[in-house]
């Protein structure tokens, strides 16, 4: 009886002993994966990195459950400014996943802001002024021209009027609305802008209106009418979150070819209005492009490759579909 009590005694032991065992190792071999689903025959998991990357590189993802990947999609956050990229390689080849400028929250808006910036980049700094002389009307009398500075209503452009915009619009001036005392001859106006950084304490001034007018001033003429909307865009003219944007509406009629010449200057005082820029943030969820549907993916982890182009990528999720081979 005593020998049949320990048979049993060990067999029990053994059986604890395998459970452990068993126990143990599902501990620390258990998926790495915040969601599991099973449909028909795949698998679909999400890992979650939580990678935030402000410049290009690259990262090993370790799939939390191994095996052959059929399907790829990012979920994160990106800085609504500049552009970003995301590749997953498979034997050398570097399959697109994700494209900023494919986001359908882009729109029209994003090339005409990049088309500006392009255009200020390429632009020599000291182009914008007359070799001939400069004059300083400032320190003239004869302030006795009126302004109306005002933002542009009804555009696509700061749509609130509030001089607010995110980093990848556009907040629009006008003077079109000042009423002159007197009669003016409107060819010999020109308006000065000036945009004024507070965070660099710098400024940039162009001129719209009379080449006549703007040479006057000491510089070129950049707009064709004096009335001519203001686009501040953010980067253009040393533009940065926090501005200054300033008009003032000048008459300029002089001649100093002639034995008699003349002069008929007036101008306004300078007016001020903000442009404040701020930068938002555009969501994305299980984004795709080349990833869709894949084939040949077998491996345990995939190097990924990013490209960021002045803005911030954080990669909240990889969702990412298996071959259900045994089905569930």
């Amino acid at each position: 009886m005593k020998e049949l009590y320990k048979k049993w005694m060990f067999e029990l032991a053994a059986v604890y002993l395998v459970l452990i065992t068993f126990l143990i190792g599902f501990y620390y071999t258990k998926p790495s994966l915040t969601s599991f689903v099973a449909t028909g025959d795949q698998l679909n998991f999400k890992d979650n990195p939580n990678l935030v990357l402000s410049e290009s590189g690259d990262y090993t993802w370790i799939l939390g459950n191994p095996g052959l990947l059929k399907s790829v999609k990012v979920s994160g956050t990106l800085e609504n400014r500049g552009s970003a990229r995301v590749y997953v390689e498979n034997k050398g080849v570097s399959h697109l996943i994700f494209d900023s400028n494919k986001l359908n929250e882009k729109d029209a808006l994003d090339k005409v802001t990049g088309f500006m910036a392009a255009e200020v980049k390429n632009q020599d700094k000291n182009q914008n002024k007359p070799a001939a002389w400069s004059l300083n009307i400032d320190s003239l009398s004869g302030k006795n021209l009126g302004i109306d500075l005002e933002y542009k209503a009804g555009t696509n452009y700061d749509v609130d009027d509030n001089g607010i915009e995110t980093t990848k619009g556009i907040i629009d001036f006008t003077v079109e609305n000042t009423r002159f005392n007197r009669e003016v001859d409107k060819r010999n106006l020109c308006t000065r802008w000036r945009t004024y950084s507070i965070e660099n304490k710098e400024s940039a001034t162009v001129c719209y209106g009379s080449d006549k007018c703007c040479n006057f001033v000491g510089l070129f003429s950049t707009e064709e009418n004096w009335d001519e909307p203001f686009y501040s865009v953010y980067g253009r003219y040393g533009t940065t979150l926090n501005n200054l944007i300033s008009a003032q509406i000048v008459y300029a009629d002089y001649d100093f070819s002639l034995e008699q010449s003349y002069t008929d200057i007036k101008f306004s005082e300078w007016a001020d209005l903000s442009a404040a820029y701020y930068t938002a943030l555009a969501k994305f969820e299980d984004v795709c492009l080349e990833t869709c549907a894949l084939f040949d993916f077998g491996e345990n982890s995939y190097r990924l490759i990013f490209e960021i182009d002045n803005t911030t990528l954080k990669i909240d999720a990889i969702g990412y579909t298996l071959e259900n081979k045994i089905g569930i």
